[in-house]
């Protein structure tokens, strides 16, 4: 993906530090402990929590805000996989500057339940005022849908989405319209921790990131005294830590084998039920988007009650295999 002038407008201010970075765990809605992820061991997630742009620019009298993510991991099979996300939330479509400025709670997921390898993770985040006269709602809304057929969590889902999203952002990052980026970040890190991420489009000289603290009421920015943090455009992101993946059976390169499983499962024939497990069994434990200890963990539980199922039902059982034919039939 070609992202070099996707922030080209902050970065080029290179003279200007801004206030960014993790905040620290006193400051933080749940105020939970950060925890390093641990390679191969952990899954993580990326959603963003808020985002505000104050009311400076006067002469925009409708705008869009869109939020733009281009993430990518290091897949455990060793290719570099992409995940784009577009979209603009519900509340900050077609806004004027009569509620302009304003904090919006949002959680929209920008990377979900991928396994964690220690290897770089390169993450692009921003958030454009779209002019709407310049670009029109169903073309926003189309992007946004392609994100959401995309997926955050499934790199099969993803791939056929990526160059139709790039030329999305491209339409939207023009530098030559009236488009802008209000606040972004570009970072590549390999050893990622749990917690808030803070990205202002202030300056470190005027904020520190020791004097702000996030809202547990709705998650926005604000100073330790209790002054409200609205000078600046700003977005905050969590990064969390799973150790189980509860939506394995979403995965494209496991859904279909497993619902041949359960369609075989139901038919209560030992035979091909224990067939359509070991294809399963596979399935689940060379599926990079499983860590292989749930892998173990989940062909083991489904293991155990097939076990169970076929032995409570053993009246099909007998009919496969005449050996058991003097059994009782329940």
């Amino acid at each position: 993906m070609n992202t070099g002038d996707f922030f080209k407008n902050l970065v080029s201010e290179k003279s200007i530090t801004w206030c960014n970075g993790k905040m620290s765990e006193e400051n933080t809605p749940n105020k939970s402990p950060s925890v390093k992820l641990i390679p191969n061991q952990d899954y993580f997630k990326i959603d963003l929590r808020a985002m505000f742009i104050p009311d400076q620019r006067k002469w925009l009298t409708k705008y869009h805000a869109v939020v733009y993510s281009f993430i990518s991991v290091p897949h455990p099979t060793g290719n570099i996989h992409e995940f784009n996300v577009i979209t603009t939330p519900s509340k900050l479509q077609e806004m004027d500057k009569s509620n302009l400025s304003r904090v919006v709670m949002v959680n929209i997921p920008l990377l979900g339940n991928v396994p964690y390898t220690g290897v770089n993770v390169n993450m692009q985040v921003g958030l454009y005022s779209v002019v709407s006269s310049k670009i029109t709602k169903p073309i926003i809304d189309l992007f946004s849908e392609m994100s959401k057929m995309a997926g955050v969590s499934f790199v099969a889902n993803a791939l056929p989405y990526v160059k139709l999203l790039d030329r999305g952002i491209s339409i939207i990052s023009n530098t030559e319209s009236e488009n802008e980026l209000e606040v972004g970040f570009v970072d590549t890190v390999s050893d990622l921790s749990t917690g808030y991420y803070v990205f202002t489009r202030a300056p470190k000289s005027r904020v520190t990131l020791s004097e702000l603290m996030i809202s547990q009421e709705d998650c926005s920015l604000m100073f330790k005294n209790g002054k409200v943090f609205d000078e600046f455009p700003y977005i905050i992101i969590e990064i969390s830590a799973l150790k189980n993946r509860n939506d394995w059976f979403q995965i494209p390169d496991i859904k279909s084998t497993y619902n041949i499983f359960l369609d075989k499962i139901k038919t209560r024939n030992k035979q091909t039920t224990y067939a359509a497990l070991l294809n399963l069994e596979s399935a689940l434990k060379f599926s990079g988007d499983l860590l292989k200890k749930d892998a173990d963990k989940i062909y083991k539980k489904i293991k155990k009650e097939t076990d169970e199922f076929l032995t409570i039902h053993r009246g099909t059982t007998i009919k496969i295999f005449p050996e058991a034919a003097n059994l009782k039939v329940f």
